[in-house]
């Protein structure tokens, strides 16, 4: 994986499938590419990103720092965890985000900042990227309560092979193999409309995105 950038603003996330998801999102909402969306560390995960922010701190060219990730099974971990990594900066954080994410402007270690989280999938419950996905799939669908069966089943049955915590990413997945190109990534998923770009969960997250990157109000019309 790419050393880190010195780009002024950055976006963090675990894995190449964040990465993709953010990338289309982005580009259906017609998000300007302000930002980078990085992979930190060579392996990527919550361990190398957590270890790679006061590094990224330390940066003088970095004007803001975004930051998801995925919630896992204890939200409130996580949220200590970046409250941690986040030491060197005057940045007060709340007992726990807020459901349309966390901003605010501080002082870094070498300069002024901004700085925001997102904990997937909504900020309020367990969970991971998986979960937010699962709520981009059209409401009319008639294959994720099928997938959602099949899954019932095999557990029920005890032959499934994924663990519980695993089992978002085992719905999405099967669901994903039941279109017309089976096995197509997330990220593409929403490129071709088969996940809704514009469903209610994104909405939020693209308006966390602009606060974060992009926080000049809009000029009303007259």
């Amino acid at each position: 994986m790419a050393r880190a950038s010195n780009e002024p603003q950055q976006l963090l996330v675990e894995g190449q499938n964040d990465q993709h998801v953010l990338w289309n999102l982005c580009a259906q909402h017609r998000l300007p590419e302000t930002f980078k969306v990085e992979i930190p560390g060579s392996t990527g995960g919550i361990e190398e990103l957590i270890r790679d922010i006061p590094t990224r701190l330390q940066q003088r060219t970095l004007q803001t720092l975004g930051v998801v990730v995925d919630a896992d099974r204890d939200p409130s971990r996580q949220w200590e965890r970046l409250r941690g990594a986040l030491a060197s900066t005057t940045a007060v954080l709340p007992s726990a985000p807020a459901s349309n994410g966390w901003v605010t402007d501080a002082a870094g270690p070498v300069g002024p900042l901004r700085l925001g989280i997102w904990v997937m999938p909504d900020n309020t419950i367990p969970g991971i990227l998986e979960d937010f996905v699962v709520t981009l799939i059209p409401d009319t669908d008639n294959l994720l309560p099928r997938a959602r069966a099949v899954l019932a089943e095999l557990e029920a049955a005890g032959i499934h092979r994924h663990s519980i915590t695993n089992r978002s990413k085992a719905l999405v997945h099967t669901w994903l193999a039941w279109q017309e190109v089976p096995g197509n990534r997330m990220g593409t998923a929403i490129g071709t409309g088969h996940l809704r770009y514009d469903a209610l969960p994104a909405r939020a997250f693209i308006a966390w995105l602009r606060r974060l990157f992009d926080p000049t109000p809009t000029p009303t019309a007259v």
